[in-house]
């Protein structure tokens, strides 16, 4: 798994990268682990083991980006 969120549209934004980047993922879609039923769904994004890290990567600029 590279990614986990509760909300659809942060999950909407490193798709959007991704898809940008042609790095094919799946996206799975699970009750919450820890039993909250109030965050609602968890958005789990899986990749092959050849571009983790560079997915990874990607999601961070995305949703963590460096203000200049």
């Amino acid at each position: 798994m590279v990614y986990s969120t509760y909300t659809k549209e942060n999950l909407e934004r490193v798709k959007e990268i991704l898809d940008k980047e042609n790095i094919e993922y799946l996206v799975r879609t699970t009750k919450s682990e820890f039993g909250y039923d109030e965050l609602g769904d968890a958005y789990q994004l899986y990749v092959h083991e050849k571009d983790v890290e560079e997915a990874q990567r990607f999601v961070t600029e995305v949703l963590f980006p460096k203000h200049e």
